[in-house]
């Protein structure tokens, strides 16, 4: 008798990839996007929200990897941060 099979719970990025190639297999036109200015907004309007009115937010200076650098502006003192 053969161990029995369990799903596989965790999704990897090759597990995406493959995901995404059958479907463009099927679909040549299938374009995968995502629509970045919403992303960005979204997470400059929740960063906003958290920082509240002791910061203000200007710009994104780049990002990487998992993080994200901005540059904002320090209410109280005017300075830039």
């Amino acid at each position: 008798m053969s161990a029995p099979r369990f799903r596989k719970f965790v999704t990897t990025s090759a597990d995406v990839c493959e995901s995404l190639l059958a479907v463009s297999r099927r679909e040549p036109t299938f374009v995968p996007t995502v629509p970045r200015k919403s992303v960005e907004t979204d997470l400059r309007d929740q960063l906003q929200r958290a920082l509240g009115d002791h910061y203000t937010i200007e710009r994104e200076l780049g990002g990487g990897g998992m993080s994200r650098v901005f540059l904002a502006e320090e209410v109280s003192l005017g300075r830039k941060v």
